[in-house]
């Protein structure tokens, strides 16, 4: 099994560049438009924090073993 780790505030901007290159390559676009770019953006942040929690629990549960990491109670 491989991980690939990815730094949240690095996913975090290379989102908010390509949201910044899409609107900066249409010149113009429609409220309708910035509004699903943005929706689609703060679901993606929704996921990606999911994800982190996951991390964070699949971490806990592995190391738990050793009695440094507490189970977390989420």
């Amino acid at each position: 099994m491989s991980a690939v780790l990815v730094n949240t505030e690095d996913l975090k901007a290379y989102i908010d560049n390509e949201i910044k290159k899409g609107i900066e390559k249409a010149g113009y676009v429609s409220i309708e438009e910035y509004n699903e770019l943005k929706a689609s953006h703060i679901d993606s942040l929704e996921l990606l924090a999911n994800a982190n929690k996951r991390i964070t629990q699949l971490e806990a549960a592995i190391f738990a073993h050793d009695g440094q990491l507490p189970l977390p109670k989420f």
